[in-house]
């Protein structure tokens, strides 16, 4: 299977039907999600370290929210923080599918917001990883070279 079917695959079995519980910024964003176990084999807890460029909603209308709002060397950042903040505490944060698309990786929630996820990586970066935060092991590293 390729890569990109691959991390599509892994991304939907393990992140349909959760929920973000916290997010956290260290260089990137971490978004913890939860889901209650169904099976012994379910993990409970799951990181999405998301290492490329991403965004909410539409591209166009996001970077123009960057470009009104957004401050510092990284203006994205803050705006980012902002919609997870926004996202954690309201109803809605379930995800419902994950779509791959041309240039990104969109995650659909039940409260009709997309989170998308670049597949541009920069120079030796993962564009995402996924984490048993259970067992704190890598479920799948995705790379994706346009």
């Amino acid at each position: 299977m390729e890569e990109s079917k691959l991390c599509i695959e892994v991304l939907k079995k393990f992140l349909i039907g959760r929920f973000m519980t916290s997010f956290l910024f260290n260089q990137f964003f971490t978004l913890e999600f939860y889901k209650d176990q169904n099976t012994q084999s379910d993990a409970v807890y799951i990181q999405l370290q998301i290492l490329g460029d991403w965004w909410f909603g539409n591209k166009h209308e996001w970077d123009t929210k960057v470009n009104k709002y957004g401050k510092g060397v990284e203006p994205e950042e803050p705006i980012l923080a902002y919609e997870l903040a926004l996202l954690r505490w309201s109803d809605g944060s379930n995800i419902v599918d994950i779509v791959d698309q041309i240039d990104n990786i969109a995650i659909l929630l039940e409260n009709k917001n997309t989170i998308h996820i670049s597949k541009k990586s920069y120079e030796d970066e993962y564009a995402f990883v996924l984490l048993n935060k259970d067992n704190n092991d890598t479920i799948i590293s995705c790379f994706y070279n346009m």
